[in-house]
């Protein structure tokens, strides 16, 4: 993997879990973060989109909580295909028999998928 390869992955990773988007123009971003945020994420992002776009852009940081983040989002949706299930009839009698069972995680099928089968 090259530097520059990492680089963007070090990145895509700090934004998916340490960022939420407040607010986002042309050429201008704000953002707000947790404390987990990369020292560098702002110089390193403001660095890879003059790169990518060639011109300027400016990463502003945000008191406001913006959007949740990717990775907040996936719980979210996680935490409601859970529960949908549970509502149903198979995840019911599923339970009677394996009283102990814990569901964890949930995947939507696509059409795709199905057609495969």
């Amino acid at each position: 993997m090259s530097l520059l390869q990492i680089l963007f992955h070090q990145i895509l990773l700090s934004a998916l879990k340490n960022v939420n988007l407040v607010k986002f123009e042309k050429n201008r971003i704000e953002i707000s973060f947790n404390d987990s945020l990369d020292k560098d994420f702002v110089k390193d992002l403001s660095t890879k989109l003059f790169e990518w776009t060639k011109e300027r852009w400016i990463i502003t940081l945000s008191k406001s909580k913006g959007d949740l983040s990717i990775r907040e989002k996936k719980e979210n949706e996680k935490k409601i295909l859970i529960e949908k299930a549970k509502q149903t009839e198979i995840y019911k009698n599923f339970m009677e028999n394996f009283p102990d069972a814990e569901l964890v995680d949930v995947k939507s099928i696509s059409k795709e998928d199905k057609d495969n089968d």
